[in-house]
C-alpha cells in the first residue's frame, strides 16, 4: 500500500478551523521527554522536559549540544528530590518557582544545586514553559500514529538463528512514510527470542520521510533479542526510525537501542547499552546514557485541541482517531 503523508492527514482536517496541527513531532525538539517521573539517567546528550525529579545523584543535561545561551534545554515541572549537584552544560533552566539564582549557579527547591556551564540563566514564572502542551502531546501522537496501516514488512527467523529484517515497501517514495505495524507476538519474538540474531533495516534502495514501527503488546521486554545492526545504526536513516509503544506500560532493556522511543504509557528500564534516539516516556528508570539524534523523520502529526474546543468537537476528533487505529488493524 502507497501510503501518502496527504492522506494521513485527513484526521486533522476532518474539524478544519475549531483545530491546529504541530509541524512536527516533540521528539524533533526534545532528547528527552518524560511526563511522570525521572528515578535515574547516566546523562543526557541534549534538551530535556521532566514532570518530576526522584532522582538523587548528580547527572548532566545539554552533553555535546550547543544553542543559544538563553535556550531552554532543561526543564522541570514538579517535585524535585534532594541530593547531588545536577549539571546543564548548555543552555537554561525552567522551573515554575522555588529556585533562584547566583552565578552560574542555582538553588533549586529543597535545596538541590545546579550548575550552568554553558552560560545559561535561571528561568521561572512568566512567560510559563508549556509543560501540558508537551506531556499531552506525546500521547496524541502516539494515539495518531497507531493508525497508519502498514505498507512494509517484517521478516522474522523461524528454525534457525537468523536475522530479523524490516524491509521497506519498494514502491515508497520521499515523500512517503514505511510503516510496520508489529502484533505483540511478533515485537516478543523480536526482542526476546534466541532465534533473532540481528536486527536490521532494508531500505530496498528507497529513502522515506520516516520510518515508523508500530509496535502492540503491554509489556516488552528487550533482553535476548538480537543486536541492531545495517541501517538501524549510524546511517541517514537512523534519525527516520521512530518506535511507537502505544499500549505498553512497561519497557526493559540491557543493551543499546536505536531510534526514537515513543512510549506515553510506559515505564521504561535499561540497565546497559545507550538509547540512541530520542525518548519519551511516562517514567524512566535508566543507568545508561540518552543520545542523539533527534527524530528527523517527517510525519504528518496529530491535531492539538486548543482549551476553546467544544467538548462534541473534542470527542469526535477522539472518536476519529479510535476508528482509524481499528480500521488499519
Amino acid at each position: 500500500m502507497n501510503f501518502r503523508i496527504p492522506v494521513c492527514a485527513i484526521a486533522v482536517a476532518v474539524v478544519a478551523g475549531t483545530i491546529s496541527a504541530r509541524a512536527s513531532s516533540w521528539l524533533s525538539e526534545y532528547h528527552l521527554i518524560v511526563s511522570g517521573e525521572l528515578t535515574k539517567v547516566s546523562e543526557v546528550e541534549g534538551r530535556a522536559v521532566i514532570g518530576s525529579l526522584a532522582y538523587g545523584n548528580s547527572f548532566n543535561v545539554g552533553v555535546n549540544y550547543s544553542s543559544a545561551p538563553s535556550q531552554i534545554n532543561f526543564a522541570i515541572a514538579g517535585s524535585i528530590v534532594g541530593g547531588n549537584a545536577l549539571q546543564l552544560n548548555s543552555g537554561s533552566v525552567y522551573v515554575p518557582a522555588g529556585a533562584t539564582q547566583s552565578g552560574n549557579q542555582v538553588t533549586l527547591s529543597g535545596g538541590r544545586l545546579l550548575n550552568l556551564n554553558g552560560g545559561g540563566s535561571l528561568q521561572t514564572g512568566a512567560p510559563a514553559f508549556d509543560f501540558p502542551s508537551v506531556f499531552s502531546g506525546i500521547a496524541a501522537e502516539s494515539a495518531h500514529y497507531d493508525t497508519f496501516a502498514a505498507n512494509s514488512t517484517l521478516t522474522l527467523p523461524t528454525g534457525q538463528p537468523g536475522a530479523a529484517t524490516f524491509e521497506v515497501g519498494t514502491s515508497l517514495g520521499s515523500d512517503n512514510v514505511a510503516v510496520f505495524n508489529l502484533s505483540a507476538t511478533e515485537a516478543a519474538t523480536l526482542f526476546n527470542s534466541s532465534l533473532v540474531q540481528q536486527i536490521d533495516l532494508d531500505l530496498n534502495g528507497t529513502s522515506p520521510a520516516a520510518v515508523l514501527i508500530n509496535v502492540d503488546g503491554s509489556a516488552i521486554s528487550y533482553i535476548a533479542g538480537g543486536n541492531f545492526v545495517g541501517s538501524f545504526i549510524g546511517t541517514s536513516a537512523t534519525g527516520k526510525v521512530l518506535w511507537n509503544f502505544t499500549e505498553a506500560t512497561s519497557i526493559s532493556m540491557n543493551k543499546s537501542f536505536y531510534g526514537a522511543v515513543l512510549a506515553p504509557n510506559a515505564t521504561l528500564s535499561s540497565t546497559a547499552g545507550a538509547l540512541e534516539g530520542a525518548v519519551a516516556v511516562k517514567n524512566l528508570s535508566a543507568d545508561v546514557e540518552v543520545h542523539p539524534p533527534l527524530f528527523s523523520g517527517t510525519l504528518p502529526t496529530v491535531a492539538v485541541v486548543p482549551e476553546g474546543l467544544t467538548y462534541a468537537a473534542g470527542i469526535a476528533v477522539l472518536g476519529l482517531v479510535g476508528w482509524l487505529r481499528l480500521r488499519r488493524r
